[in-house]
C-alpha cells in the first residue's frame, strides 16, 4: 500500500498484494519478522525457479512452497502455537 501512495496508482497493482500473500503465510500470522524473513525466502525461491524452470514457474512458486510448509508446519515457519482447552 506504502508503493501504491508514493507512485502513481495502476489497474495492475493488484499483483503487487498477490506476491505479498505467500510471504504472509509462510511466515505466520501473527509476525511481522516472520512474514520479512519469508518475504525474502520467497523472492529467492521465485527468482530460482525462473532460472532453473522457465519464466512461467516463476508464478507458482511461491504458492508451492507455501503448500509444502503449511503440510509440515501448518502456522507457518515462525508462528505461534496456539493450544485451547476446552
Amino acid at each position: 500500500m506504502l508503493f501504491a501512495i508514493n507512485f502513481k496508482l495502476a489497474p495492475d497493482m493488484w499483483f503487487q498484494g498477490l506476491k505479498s500473500f505467500p510471504a504472509v503465510i509462510l511466515g505466520g500470522l501473527d509476525s511481522v519478522v516472520g512474514a520479512s524473513l519469508a518475504g525474502l525466502i520467497i523472492g529467492v525461491i521465485e527468482n530460482l525457479a525462473q532460472g532453473y524452470l522457465g519464466e512461467g514457474s516463476r508464478e507458482i512458486a511461491g504458492f508451492v512452497v507455501i503448500i509444502v510448509v503449511l503440510m509440515v508446519r501448518p502456522y507457518g515457519l515462525f508462528g505461534s502455537v496456539d493450544i485451547e482447552r476446552v
